[in-house]
């Protein structure tokens, strides 16, 4: 049994997702530093098809190439990625508009959806780096300004391990007592609320 309460307070109302509107003005800044140990587990589907350049995630140094995103493409919804000093890799997964559980680090990328898992190895999955700019949920932090929105959710529990000790556990949640939506991580005991501007939007309460 664990020390720690990783549980949601009493004073959050967990949701079955969250994402921003379709204005994409909405962004989380995780305020967490990812390196080469990272690995990240999460849920996500995305929404709108004409968003050609959407990322999920991200955080990435253009003049140091240290990067970490995950992105989608096109109508076909291909999944592209940048891993450490690696250029736009394209991984040949197609997940179109499906909700896919992710597990993207150490050099690789699984996802799984309609029930198949697919995966994807960078040629550079043995370097080593540690991100200089913490990274963002629903876009990626590029230089320290939010780019490459993505309408997209982020559904349950998104986790981030470093050499399999858990970090951080992002749940979707509004606070009850104003109703502001964001991202609880019940491991940091943090609430991350919207860095930018408009309300996200919510699913139903959990």
């Amino acid at each position: 049994m664990s020390a720690f309460d990783y549980s949601l307070p009493s004073t959050f109302q967990e949701v079955e997702w969250i994402s921003p509107t379709t204005a994409m003005t909405e962004y989380i800044n995780a305020d967490y530093y990812l390196t080469s140990n990272s690995v990240l587990k999460f849920t996500s589907r995305r929404i709108q098809t004409s968003n050609t350049n959407g990322m999920i995630f991200g955080a990435f140094n253009s003049t140091a190439g240290l990067r970490m995103t995950i992105n989608v493409f096109g109508s076909t919804g291909r999944i592209y990625t940048r891993y450490g000093s690696s250029a736009e890799k394209s991984t040949n997964i197609l997940v179109a508009q499906n909700p896919v559980q992710d597990v993207f680090g150490k050099g690789h990328l699984s996802a799984r959806f309609n029930n198949t898992d697919h995966s994807y190895t960078f040629d550079n999955a043995s370097e080593v780096f540690v991100q200089d700019l913490p990274f963002y949920w629903f876009c990626a932090n590029v230089n320290g300004a939010n780019s490459f929105p993505a309408f997209a959710t982020i559904q349950s529990h998104a986790q981030v391990f470093e050499n399999d000790v858990i970090r951080a556990e992002f749940v979707p949640c509004y606070r009850k007592s104003d109703t502001e939506i964001g991202l609880y991580d019940i491991v940091r005991r943090r609430f991350f609320t919207n860095a930018g501007s408009g309300t996200f939007r919510k699913g139903s309460n959990v």
